[in-house]
């Protein structure tokens, strides 16, 4: 009970009170001791857990770094391949004018090749023909 004299401020109390204020203070203690033991507990686990994340972003970071590298020399190999390719089609286009003179000349001489076999088969044929009207070859037959 508290009681206002004057602007001063005074606590009349009985013993029975006392020992009741006592108790709730040391039962707020007790709390006060548990809660500080559970912020301890909780402080610890959290430490855990960042160092846990920050071991995790440490790997992360190194994992792009180096998958960044590896990407890098990718991309210049895939340079070099299409410079490669570019080269390759200049020497083979260049070949082929090159090329293009004896290609012309081996389907002229093909062309002639085949006309002189026909006619000799036709001047085969004509003996076969001349000497035995009714062969095969003259009548078609198979």
């Amino acid at each position: 009970m508290t009681l206002f004299w004057g602007g001063c401020y005074r606590v009349i109390a009985s013993p029975a009170s006392l020992n009741a204020v006592e108790k709730e203070i040391s039962a707020l203690e007790e709390e006060l001791e548990d809660s500080a033991a559970k912020a301890k507990v909780r402080q610890k686990a959290l430490t855990l857990q960042l160092r846990e994340i920050e071991s995790i972003n440490a790997e992360r970071i190194l994992f792009f770094d180096a998958l960044a590298r590896k990407t890098r020399a990718l991309m210049e190999d895939v340079v070099q391949v299409f410079d490669d390719l570019g080269r390759f089609d200049s020497h083979v286009k260049g070949v082929k004018r090159g090329a293009g003179g004896h290609i012309t000349r081996l389907a002229v001489a093909h062309k002639e090749a085949t006309r002189e076999w026909e006619a000799r088969v036709k001047a085969i044929r004509a003996l076969f023909c001349g000497v035995d009207p009714k062969n095969q070859a003259c009548t078609g037959a198979p």
